[in-house]
């Protein structure tokens, strides 16, 4: 891994919980607390004056057929506040077919390339289809797994692979110890 990358990694434990979501009645993300936002929350939350907290900002796998709006979603990306990319990915059991989700996971690639930002990965039974798309992009910007519930060999596949994995409550107690620390991330992926 390149000493940028393990910067950009180093700079994002600044965060003791790096996934969790809005609550309906909140527009705000407290301290420590990297929050996933919809483009249209992010319209919502980042349009506002004085924005407080961090977020990342990307289109869901699940809600990846509909049709994107990827000026937009580069402009909402470029707001201080916004400072990765996704949550984004591949979920081979929901959203629309793996090739779609494909395409507008290449497309949040190439987002957090061009921006310097790191990814925010929802990966469901996709890993193989990941990896792949990560050889072929090889891309320079960390990549993040939240909500990793994979058994210890597979994550240390994915860390042979470069990609960091966010923890939540519910993870296989075998795969900290095979992490190291700077790839080793803790979230709540629950309402702030």
């Amino acid at each position: 891994m390149d000493t940028g990358r393990n910067h950009l990694l180093s700079d994002l434990h600044r965060f003791t919980d790096i996934h969790a979501h809005l609550a309906p009645e909140s527009c705000e993300a407290p301290a420590g607390v990297l929050v996933s936002l919809t483009p249209a929350e992010a319209v919502r939350v980042l349009g506002r004056p004085g924005v407080a907290g961090e977020y990342s900002v990307g289109i869901h796998p699940w809600d990846s057929g509909a049709p994107a709006d990827w000026d937009a979603l580069e402009a909402l990306l470029r707001h201080p506040a916004a400072v990765a990319v996704g949550e984004c990915g591949l979920d081979a059991l929901r959203g629309p077919g793996i090739g779609r989700q494909e395409e507008v996971l290449r497309r949040h690639i190439e987002l957090s390339e061009r921006l310097g930002k790191p990814l925010i990965l929802h990966v469901v039974r996709a890993m193989e289809p990941l990896l792949r798309i990560r050889r072929e992009m090889a891309p320079r910007q960390p990549w993040i797994w939240h909500g990793f519930r994979g058994k210890p060999p597979q994550a240390a596949q994915l860390v042979r692979a470069g990609i960091a994995l966010s923890l939540g409550p519910v993870h296989n107690k075998g795969v900290p110890p095979l992490v190291p620390p700077l790839m080793l991330f803790r979230e709540s992926d629950s309402a702030v």
